[in-house]
């Protein structure tokens, strides 16, 4: 039953902004929940839902497009960070930035706060960067929700449950385990849950031996860390289960337990403290199982630290006297007291002697300096060999979320723990063992910059060169990381300095995109290859010089760098430090070599020149200009600088390269626009000054025809028409293809003042061809009075129309621009000239509804029944669109009442079908013929019946009755 809150609110919403949301709190606030529906309500609108177990799945199930959420639950573990879980993430992070990137997708995160804030989770950003804290001032429960929750789970209010029960964090389980288990006290319940369980668990240990063999059965879920199998309760009692079974009779103080009997009193509790799915029995909630573990924890804690499940012992567990205050903060912690300190090394050494080694160098203790002096102590009183066998022990233990083969020597280099490192050390462990992923403890100490383990390796004499299986090296890795002290620690042992990874990079080449110039300059001592490039054919030039780094590239350079060396893509250092608009770099790049050929473009067909004169870089075009390069030289699409330049509006760099005669007729290829044609289209004024001061031809066309004219024209840029028209070579005519002339453009789009520049340009514009009368036609129908204004002074005649018919006084009638009617009514218009469908502007005013205009031109005397090819007449159409003042006015005029359409509807009919009153009424004064049937055999009585317009049938029997012989006429006749 889910209760929506402003917390399940902000979820959603988050989510049209962020493709990645991540909710925090505690167990039992909802995380889950939030989740799994929001899930669901995003799966109604066409996604589908994927559940995400280990970080490699969700490389397997993204597919670029196709819409998913993905959900992730306890991400990194469900009571404390676990750093493995954190270390799988990380490669797996460039394909979560590329699911986020993807519009198609969501990703839904749940995560413990105390996770959350762990400082190793810190390196997982995506997960880090739209958080919703479900305990937080803004999403928190309210008092209201908080109520509504309680009324649907338990029927009661939340003000009627003890005060301070209500803040709670976790009310909403608290709610969900009262409904489940039918308590009946709710209130006692609220104010202290888990001594409820305590009180009843206490309780069952003096119900006899039934009760007690019920905390056994559930002292299994806690020993197998809340994934108790069934299949467990199975066959045979082998020697492992049976020892396991004489511990917990020892801890309860019962007789022997059988399997069997503990299996039927374990399903008893089904519902009230756990539950079963497929097969494997869990507690009814993550927080009980926190508590269960912690009751038995103080109950027989010997018994769980001897058979725990790995996990629980390496997690739950810490040593009482430990100082970390982010583990204390836990709720439900084990704590293990001194007089079991020992029994826990045994466990700690038990498993690490079965190679569970991730698993005991995850402990949650080892972080601890005084745990590890305690733990030291207990290695150190063991025999040598032991002591050699467990440093040299590997990880037998494959999981989804762990790298495997882990040895203790890695994982200790891995974590920085100097001391472990040491010991380790004195027992002729193997320095250059390796995981499954080949990454030495060497590789990875360099890695994380532990200077002083690096020594101490470097001491056991390594092999200084082994990669990993991305190929780095442990010099390639700290030079990536930035380590400088343990560079100079590698050098002196002389490694293979031009060793390259999978992916080609050097460790010059990482310290070069990194910007590391000490380890530049300690790696070039070396002389390395300097342009040995990687995969995508970059030189540590060239990835200097794309990443700023002015003082690298200064080094390479005076360690003779190949200046014109160029990527896969053709892009050369000069080009990439231009397209960054790193001027310092393009400056030592041109002083180091003076011939360096300045042509080098990329696959783009872009020279540094072009590149610059596009971003806008004028120092950079200006320090390349006094090099003398081709200005003309022009990239695949046929875009020369000047062009470029223009486009952007880089004023400064089109003057610079017009001081250096570039060619201001070069076209670009896909559209055959000039320089100056793309200045007059995105209205750089100032530019198109400085271009028309190259006299450049202007009557250039596009590839539809258009000027430079023509398109400041369609753009209304005054100014630039206004010197565009001062050209003495400028031409004003139609375009061949399309027959639009400046003028059309500028009348069509509504340009007042251009329109006005180009006829005082131009005075004898043949203003009676068909291009300038669809013009005049256009601002007719847009309203454009003044532009009509101007047209018509040089207009004579008023029988003009164009090809299709329309006429100006039709489009403005038709729009309702009263005033151009009336200019164009000064000029004696004709009233009744119609367009091709027989409409005239009288027709057009009537079905628009255009009182104003209908006056105007009934002022002119019009042929008032002037039909359409379909029998409409303007009072037919004024009837049908419910204009009443309009059939006034068409009436007082004598518009014909009975005339029909081509379907037989008359005025009459077309009012009476549309419920018209008013209007009936009028027509009936006009005595129209009432029995006029249309084509389908409807009078206007009739269709008003049908319609249901009661008013209009009374009126028209009412006329009809009228016009009746009275009783006395009857007589007379007879």
């Amino acid at each position: 039953m889910f209760v929506p809150t402003r917390a399940s609110a902000m979820v959603m919403e988050c989510l049209q902004n962020n493709s990645c949301v991540t909710l925090t709190g505690p167990s039992g606030v909802g995380k889950s929940f939030i989740c799994r529906h929001t899930a669901l309500v995003l799966q109604t609108i066409g996604y589908r839902i994927i559940t995400i177990y280990s970080p490699m799945e969700i490389r397997t199930y993204y597919h670029p497009g196709v819409h998913t959420v993905f959900i992730i639950d306890d991400i990194c573990g469900n009571f404390a960070a676990n750093k493995q879980q954190i270390e799988n993430w990380k490669p797996m992070l460039p394909v979560i930035n590329t699911i986020i990137a993807d519009k198609c997708c969501k990703v839904i995160v749940s995560c413990r706060l105390q996770v959350y804030k762990d400082d190793r989770f810190g390196i997982l950003l995506p997960f880090k960067s739209c958080e919703c804290n479900l305990i937080s001032d803004e999403l928190c429960l309210t008092t209201d929700e908080k109520n509504i929750i309680a009324n649907t789970y338990i029927g009661t209010s939340a003000k009627d449950i003890d005060p301070l029960s209500q803040t709670s964090e976790f009310f909403p389980l608290l709610c969900s385990l009262c409904y489940e288990q039918k308590i009946s006290d709710a209130n006692f319940f609220f104010r202290n849950p888990f001594f409820v369980y305590k009180n009843e668990l206490d309780n069952l240990s003096k119900c006899g031996t039934e009760g007690i063999y019920k905390l056994c059965s559930l002292s299994l879920c806690v020993i197998f860390n809340n994934q108790l199998k069934e299949d467990w309760f199975e066959g045979r009692v082998t020697d492992k289960q049976q020892y396991m079974l004489n511990d917990i009779s020892e801890a309860f103080a019962v007789k022997r337990l059988q399997k069997k009997f503990l299996l039927k009193v374990l399903n008893t509790l089904i519902g009230t403290f756990i539950y079963k799915q497929n097969g494997v029995c869990r507690t009814m909630h993550d927080k009980l199982f926190d508590f269960l573990a912690q009751y038995f924890g103080q109950k027989m804690i010997k018994c769980l630290i001897e058979h725990g499940e790995s996990d629980l012992v390496h997690e739950r567990f810490i040593w009482q006297t430990s100082q970390n205050e982010k583990n204390n903060n836990i709720d439900f912690m084990i704590e293990i007291p001194d007089t079991h300190l020992r029994s826990y090394f045994n466990r700690f050494i038990k498993d690490w002697s079965e190679g569970k080694v991730t698993d005991v160098f995850s402990n949650t203790n080892i972080k601890e300096l005084s745990f590890r002096k305690k733990l030291l102590q207990y290695l150190h009183k063991l025999d040598k060999s032991k002591q050699v066998t467990l440093t040299n022990t590997k990880d037998t233990e494959i999981r989804k979320e762990c790298e495997p083969g882990n040895t203790p020597l890695i994982m200790v280099c891995w974590d920085g723990y100097t001391d472990m490192v040491q010991w380790m050390l004195l027992n002729d462990v193997d320095v250059d063992q390796f995981r499954n992923d080949m990454s030495t403890p060497l590789n990875l100490a360099c890695y994380k910059g532990y200077i002083t383990i690096v020594e101490m390796l470097l001491e056991r004499n390594p092999h200084i060169d082994l990669c990993d299986n991305d190929g780095c090296s442990p010099l390639s890795m700290a030079s990536k990381e930035g380590h400088n002290d343990i560079i100079r620690l590698l050098l002196q042992k002389n490694p293979n300095i031009d060793i390259r990874s999978i992916s080609g990079m050097t460790a010059l080449n990482n310290a070069c995109y990194k910007g590391h110039t000490t380890i530049v300059e300690m790696l070039l001592e070396k002389k390395p290859d300097v342009d040995l490039y990687d995969n995508n054919g970059s030189s540590p030039l060239l990835i200097a010089s794309q990443e700023g780094h002015t003082d690298i590239v200064r080094l390479l350079l005076e360690n003779d760098s190949n200046v014109d060396i160029c990527d896969n893509e053709g892009s050369s250092p000069l080009y990439m430090a231009s397209q960054k608009g790193f001027f310092d770099i393009v400056l030592l790049l041109l002083k180091k070599n003076p011939n360096i050929d300045l042509r080098v473009c990329s696959k783009s067909g872009f020279t540094a020149l072009a590149i610059a004169s596009y971003k806008g870089y004028t120092s950079i075009v200006n320090i390349l200009l006094e090099r003398n390069p081709n200005v003309d030289l022009c990239d695949n699409n046929g875009c020369s600088p000047l062009f470029m330049a223009s486009w952007e509006g880089h004023i400064d760099i089109v003057r610079s390269l017009l001081e250096n005669n570039a060619n201001v007729d070069l076209c670009n290829k896909k559209n055959c626009y000039t320089p100056l044609y793309t200045a007059c289209q995105k209205g750089f004024t100032d530019i198109v000054k400085l271009l028309l001061e190259k006299n450049p031809d202007v009557n250039i066309c596009d590839n539809n025809g258009l000027t430079p004219l023509q398109t400041a024209c369609f753009k209304g840029y005054t100014e630039i028409v206004k010197m565009l028209l001062e050209e003495k070579t400028i031409i004003y005519q139609s375009n061949k293809e399309y027959g639009c002339s400046a003028l059309y453009i500028a009348v069509t789009n509504g340009h007042t003042d251009i329109v006005r520049l180009l006829m005082e340009k131009n005075p004898d514009v043949n203003l009676y061809n068909n291009n300038i009368i669809k013009a005049l036609t256009n601002a007719c129908c847009k309203g454009y009075t003044s532009i009509v204004e101007m047209l018509l002074k040089k207009i004579h005649r008023a029988d003009l129309s164009e090809n299709n018919g329309y006429s100006p006084l039709i489009m403005a009638s038709q729009g309702g621009h009263t005033d151009i009617v009336r200019l164009l009514l000064e000029m004696d218009w004709d009233v009744d000239l119609c367009d091709y469908d027989g409409c005239s502007p009288l027709y057009k005013a009537s079905k628009n509804g255009h009182c104003g205009i209908v006056m105007l031109l009934l002022e002119k005397n019009p042929d008032v029944n002037l039909c359409d090819t379909n029998g409409c007449s303007p009072l037919l159409m004024a009837s049908q669109e419910g204009y009443t003042d309009i059939v006034r006015l068409l009436l007082e005029k004598r518009s014909n009442v009975d005339l029909c359409d081509n379907d037989g509807c008359s005025p009459l009919y077309k009012a009476s079908h549309k419920g018209y009153v008013d209007i009936v009424r009028l027509l009936l004064e006009k005595n129209p013929d009432m029995n006029e049937l249309e084509k389908g055999g409807y009078s206007p009585q009739q269709i008003a019946r049908q319609e249901g317009h009661t008013d209009i049938v009374l009126l028209l029997l009412e006329a009809i009755y009228k016009d009746l012989p009275s009783e006395k006429d009857c007589c007379k006749i007879i």
